[in-house]
């Protein structure tokens, strides 16, 4: 099987891009669940949801997307074949009962909780992901957008439906939370903030640092690592690792969501605290993307942080 990254194309699994391994014979052990995070930088676990539920969810949104006229007419309505238009628009609304009952399954909760030690809190603001044809999203960590509260905040990623590298996993680069060589990358890229600093991201995407899986491996070490998924899998990693979304090379949409969860009674940021995307966030990043305001390139910010 191949996988694609900015026009290129991997083996999956190779050298290159390697298999994320599961932790499923963790699941009981919550101390060794911890050092696995530490040391790897990610948690995988199948079958944490139940399928049924996740499909459900999916076809929520499969129904909604056909209701637009972004499906291709007279197929498998659950295999979201891209519609000969093209999409029109792929905005899903998370508070939609269908995304926001999955992630109040209590296994979210529950496990975090045992994770943590303590009581866990998830992040209302949920965040949908559909990529069609060639669809991407840059290398990047979370910190950079969910950097101002709790250092402990977890993204889980969850995969709606059954997808394979060749539609677009997330990748990651396993190592890049914790190796030394990553460790001046985490102490300025990692720090910057699309919502309050005046750089352009790699590609002008506010707060990716590129779109290259070979920039980051050849400078600064890691591994990148990926997986075929089926719903019901998620994908759990901190805030400081590096990550993206590969390329879709099918002819199908691929949705995914984004959430996060942290211990309680720790600080929390506050522009995740309502689920919804508030324009007065976005307004710094939008006008250094349009060039409304003087910014710097994130290949000047790079040199300018001597990465």
């Amino acid at each position: 099987m191949w996988a694609y990254m900015n026009g290129r194309g991997y083996e999956f699994p190779s050298a290159q891009l390697g298999e994320l391994a599961d932790c499923n014979d963790l699941l009981t052990d919550s101390s060794a669940l911890r050092d696995r995070l530490a040391d790897e930088g990610y948690l995988l676990v199948r079958e944490f949801l139940p399928r049924d539920d996740v499909l459900a969810t999916r076809r929520a949104i499969v129904e909604e997307l056909d209701r637009r006229g972004d499906l291709m007419p007279d197929r498998e309505l659950m295999d979201a074949t891209i519609g000969p238009s093209g999409p029109s628009s792929l905005a899903i609304d998370s508070r939609d009962p269908a995304v926001e009952g999955l992630f109040q399954h209590p296994a979210f909760l529950r496990f975090f909780g045992k994770f943590y030690g303590t009581t866990a809190m998830r992040y209302p603001r949920v965040l949908v992901r559909i990529k069609a044809s060639g669809g991407h999203t840059g290398i990047h960590s979370d910190s950079v957008y969910i950097g101002r509260g709790s250092p402990n905040i977890l993204t889980c990623w969850t995969p709606l439906g059954d997808i394979d590298a060749e539609q677009g996993t997330l990748a990651l680069c396993a190592g890049s939370h914790k190796l030394d060589s990553f460790a001046g990358l985490r102490a300025t890229y990692g720090r910057h903030d699309p919502d309050r600093d005046a750089i352009k991201g790699a590609n002008n995407a506010p707060g990716h640092f590129s779109f290259d899986l070979d920039d980051v491996t050849e400078r600064f070490g890691g591994t990148w690592k990926s997986a075929n998924f089926r719903a019901g899998d998620v994908l759990i990693f901190p805030i400081t690792t590096l990550h993206c979304g590969l390329q879709n090379h099918t002819d199908r949409y691929r949705m995914s969501a984004d959430a996060r969860f942290q211990p309680a009674d720790e600080p929390v940021d506050e522009r995740f605290m309502v689920n919804e995307q508030q324009d007065a966030l976005l307004r710094n990043r939008e006008q250094v993307a349009r060039g409304d305001r003087p910014a710097i390139t994130m290949k000047q910010a790079r040199a300018k942080w001597r990465i």
